[in-house]
């Protein structure tokens, strides 16, 4: 096992013979049920998250797309689409979702919160299975641990930052325009 330590947190790599797991992990102070909140509204990822592109079917809110990615040796960007399905959604300590193509390239992604003494724990881990792993054993998880570890940062950020507070309206009476006069 070979691992990094960053400022956001603990970050791993772990290798196996046919899977390759990419884990990151970060402390963040605010409650279990705020961070689940933030990830459990998939539609507004765009909003915070530059990073893990994932977006719901409208039809079917079991399917996702998730974006990828990818820059070339020759620094030329490379996009990726992956088609896939929500397999967890237990509130508030688990969302995970997988895509690809089984047997050729699938990617199993899961967020798992934990409550910490003063704040919480986030774990973000993908499995990366198949064919075309095995031909770029490097690759799969150097591309993905940035991303990973962006949008870790960038959750903390959303749920650190307190809502903005609407400034309080003066309640003025608007001049009347035409109708009858006002009594006095």
């Amino acid at each position: 096992m070979q691992g990094v330590a960053s400022s956001t947190g603990a970050r791993t790599l772990e290798k196996a013979a046919s899977l390759r797991s990419v884990i990151s992990a970060i402390e963040i102070d605010a409650p279990v049920e705020t961070i689940w909140r933030v990830l459990d509204d998939i539609p507004s990822y765009p909003q915070w998250n530059r990073s893990t592109r994932l977006t719901m079917d409208a039809k079917d809110p079991a399917a996702v797309l998730y974006g990828l990615t990818a820059v070339t040796r020759s620094g030329r960007e490379q996009r990726w689409q992956l088609l896939g399905r929500i397999k967890t959604r237990r509130a508030p300590e688990e969302l995970s979702w997988r895509v690809g193509v089984p047997g050729f390239l699938s990617l199993y992604s899961r967020f798992a919160i934990s409550p910490t003494g003063a704040g919480s724990r986030v774990c973000f881990t993908t499995e990366i299975r198949g064919f075309i792993p095995l031909l770029f054993v490097r690759h799969f998880p150097r591309l993905l641990q940035a991303p990973m570890d962006e949008t870790l940062d960038a959750l903390k950020r959303r749920c650190q930052t307190a809502p903005a507070r609407k400034k309080p309206v003066a309640l003025v009476k608007k001049p009347r325009h035409g109708g009858p006069p006002r009594r006095r």
